[in-house]
């Protein structure tokens, strides 16, 4: 468990203090995350009645955190990328609010939204920034060796203070396997739960579960340690060049048109206004 967790850490740039924590699916990542932000902006700023900030293309995974815990969720637009309106986005920021997110990339379209740009304003704000990383999240920290560039998303971006990453996608890694990770063990213990006072002694967990299976994580280190880096760099590059491939095809054709920026794993198409093409006839 620890293990996979460093690797992933690595992956993301982490400093000394990252650190992080094996769940079972992008989904409880991303509710860890939130109740994490939660709890420390009630513990360092008082706040008893949070919200976040994400943008409406952002995984329901986060509103299924604001259900949870009672977190107000705000949806920012999209620009013409379908990005994140960071203007948009900063208007949506109160004195309520704990953190904002940003997706790299996001599901519908693939788009990669502006971290730098989130990451100055929360580091203004002192607010913490979620990035998802949980549909590409074995992709983008190896598009720079595979030969596409990225502008910085990770740790190495200050200001991004949690991330979310599923290996149980193209880290080839069984279901049920993913990696929430922090950038200091302050935050990280936001996320815990423990009682003390209970009769059948302390009752602690770092995640939404009590039991966990093995399995998952077992199988995770396997296919970490199968591939290497050298492995998903070379998956990465056949992966993205085969959705560039397929978004230059979708481009020639006059009738249709590319919805979004697919830099990485996703291709969304539309038929072009007056064209009488149905995608979903398409689809």
């Amino acid at each position: 468990d620890s293990e996979v967790v460093q690797m992933v850490v690595n992956m993301y740039h982490g400093g000394p203090e990252a650190c992080g924590a094996f769940t079972t699916g992008g989904t409880e990542s991303i509710l860890m995350a939130m109740k994490a932000y939660r709890d420390w902006g009630y513990a360092e700023k008082g706040i008893t009645d949070p919200n976040i900030v994400v943008c409406h293309t952002a995984h329901a995974a986060f509103d299924k955190a604001g259900k949870y815990f009672k977190i107000f969720v705000k949806h920012a637009r999209t620009d013409k990328k379908m990005q994140v309106d960071v203007r948009h986005m900063r208007g949506l920021i109160d004195r309520n609010t704990v953190a904002i997110v940003g997706s790299c990339c996001q599901y519908a379209h693939g788009s990669i939204d502006p971290i730098e740009e989130l990451a100055q304003i929360a580091l203004k704000r002192r607010i913490g920034l979620h990035v998802d990383c949980c549909l590409g999240g074995f992709l983008v920290p190896f598009m720079d060796k595979a030969g596409f560039p990225l502008r910085p998303f990770d740790f190495r971006v200050k200001g991004v203070t949690s991330i979310s990453c599923d290996p149980h996608k193209y880290g080839f890694a069984p279901k049920g396997s993913s990696v929430v990770m922090f950038s200091s063990k302050e935050l990280r213990h936001h996320m815990y739960c423990h009682l003390t006072n209970w009769t059948g002694g302390i009752y602690a967990t770092q995640t939404m579960t009590g039991s966990r299976a093995g399995g998952p994580v077992a199988a995770t280190w396997a296919s970490m340690c199968k591939f290497g880096e050298s492995g998903y760099v070379e998956t990465t590059r056949k992966i993205v060049s085969a959705t560039r491939e397929i978004a230059q095809g979708i481009q020639e054709i006059p009738e249709l048109e590319i919805v979004g920026d697919p830099v990485v794993c996703v291709v969304a198409f539309a038929g072009r206004r007056r064209s009488g093409v149905n995608c979903y006839a398409l689809a």
